[in-house]
């Protein structure tokens, strides 16, 4: 298939290059000699594994080597956390981990700060994107998008408008949120590709954007105006909009805590109760409801008796 391929293209004035070309032999028991695959351009070198759209494919199926290489690559980041995590000013361990967020559902694909007010940030994993601020008193996101039908695979925050920021997904389209107008839904959806949107960047005039696709594409997008020119007091509209919306949360966190803390006295008080209620008390409670259930049945017999008499006296 390799030479048919190779031959068609030669007669297109187009030749395969041998030296960026690589052949992996499945599976990896194969007994036979290993062929070769002579070319217009070279012969094509065989090997037991090779890097295919940032993945490594081996012989053997499994993801062994893929798996070494991010542990590596991890590994790699980790140590140059090292001058940072020795500095004076980060020696309490308190300091190093102020507190941790909790609200995706998977791995986040994009995070990234507003450039206009660095307090409040953006965050993109599974379905949703949010808005969070670092706030302390704060630990929940400030705004959420819907829940999409497809995963979210990245996004930034416009450059140029404060309240604009990208998504991209998995079904390859692109949203744009403009939340000077609106947040329930995106203000555009692009279908870019009919493969996953894998990477994103956008210029620093806010008026092109490039998206990437699991296929290998690179697409470059216009905006129009109205999507990267800021409008008049955007800045200050979006920044009080954070702002109310942080109290907002703040309240609603305080109410959740009030209501915990009175649930909490609440069981303490019934818990205390119920202590404090001796075996010798239970039993006079029961004895005296006991007492009471007889006297009220037997109250009930004369009742009745009296009644059957009267009724006699009348037939009679």
């Amino acid at each position: 298939m390799l030479k048919i391929l190779d031959k068609v293209s030669s007669s297109f004035g187009m030749q395969i290059n041998a030296a960026k070309t690589e052949v992996v032999i499945l599976p990896a028991d194969f007994d036979a000699d290993l062929p070769t695959f002579a070319l217009t351009g070279g012969e094509v070198k065989t090997v037991s594994a090779f890097k295919y759209l940032g993945s490594w494919i081996t012989q053997s199926g499994g993801v062994e080597k893929e798996i070494g290489v991010r542990v590596g690559r991890a590994l790699g980041v980790f140590a140059s956390f090292d001058k940072i995590w020795a500095s004076k000013k980060m020696q309490n361990p308190v300091d190093r981990v102020k507190y941790v967020l909790s609200g995706h559902h998977g791995p986040l694909t994009g995070l990234r700060r507003n450039p206009f007010n660095s307090k409040f940030f953006l965050s993109i994993g599974d379905w949703t994107a949010r808005v969070w601020t670092d706030d302390t008193a704060v630990r929940t996101p400030i705004l959420t998008t819907r829940y999409h039908n497809t995963y979210l695979t990245g996004g930034t925050w416009s450059p140029t408008r404060p309240g604009v920021f990208f998504t991209t997904k998995m079904d390859g389209t692109m949203d744009v949120w403009d939340l000077y107008y609106k947040h329930n839904e995106p203000t555009l959806t692009v279908q870019v590709s009919d493969s996953p949107l894998t990477a994103f960047a956008a210029h620093d005039s806010g008026s092109m954007v490039a998206v990437g696709t699991a296929d290998g594409s690179i697409n470059i997008l216009q905006m129009s105006s109205g999507l990267s020119e800021m409008a008049l007091n955007e800045k200050s509209a979006i920044n009080n909009m954070f702002d109310r919306e942080t109290a907002r949360e703040k309240n609603l966190e305080k109410a959740i805590k009030e209501a915990k803390v009175k649930a909490r006295k609440e069981a303490a008080r019934k818990d205390e109760l119920a202590d404090n209620v001796t075996p010798e008390q239970l039993q006079a409670i029961e004895d005296e409801f006991m007492a009471e259930t007889a006297e009220g049945a037997t109250g009930y017999a004369d009742e009745a008796g009296h009644g059957d008499g009267g009724d006699e006296q009348g037939g009679a």
